[in-house]
């Protein structure tokens, strides 16, 4: 699930702007409990947030750069599971430019949105606007034979539910919203094929793995 940035409590966009996190939306994790994810690797070190989200209070601790060693010792390090209470937000990181937030399942419903239907046509043309590249997804929409790529009615029906943007030259986004109803970024939905549903498989979509 992700938020907008813009609509997070004003403590948690403060601890944000700190650490220089510029991102339009952020990944969200509902638990009673988070893990801090340590380094990514070298140049990078384990950061956490822990927000009181009542008093807007914020601590804030850090691991060392490429993670936990000899020389050092930091809970930031230790890939631990800590407690995060009602009223409590925590923001953990590994890398310098990427952020998640954990909310107590207790502050849920007033943070998370509540998602549209879609259709499993739509959920795949949504993660395709995610899970792949410009390149990629001119190359999957081929590789599905006729039926694969979205028609602009499909586009603009995305659009006006908010789920995609599309500009004026024509390029097209994915928002927020529409990141939250794809399902997983990395793991596609089954194809459906826009148009009729029934029409005839051929030796070439076969050979070509256009239908699955």
């Amino acid at each position: 699930m992700y938020l907008p940035t813009k609509d997070l409590p004003e403590s948690i966009r403060a601890a944000l702007r700190s650490v220089g996190y510029g991102g339009a939306d952020i990944d969200v994790t509902v638990g009673e409990t988070f893990t801090a994810p340590g380094s990514y690797g070298a140049g990078h070190r384990g950061r956490v947030f822990v927000v009181d989200l009542a008093t807007g209070r914020s601590e804030y601790a850090q691991g060392s750069y490429g993670g936990d060693n000899p020389f050092s010792s930091s809970p930031v390090d230790s890939n631990e599971k800590s407690p995060l209470p009602p009223g409590f937000a925590a923001l953990t990181s590994g890398h310098s430019k990427i952020w998640h937030l954990h909310i107590n399942p207790a502050n849920a419903a007033a943070w998370l949105p509540t998602a549209p239907d879609v259709s499993p046509r739509e959920r795949w043309l949504l993660w395709a606007y995610t899970g792949l590249t410009s390149a990629g997804r001119k190359d999957e929409f081929e590789r599905k034979g006729p039926g694969g790529g979205p028609s602009q009615d499909e586009i603009s029906s995305l659009v006006a539910r908010g789920l995609l943007k599309q500009n004026k030259a024509g390029a097209v986004q994915i928002t927020t919203e529409g990141k939250n109803v794809r399902g997983g970024k990395f793991q596609e939905p089954p194809f459906v094929a826009g148009g009729s549903s029934s029409r005839t498989v051929t030796a070439d979509d076969i050979i070509r793995g256009s239908r699955r």
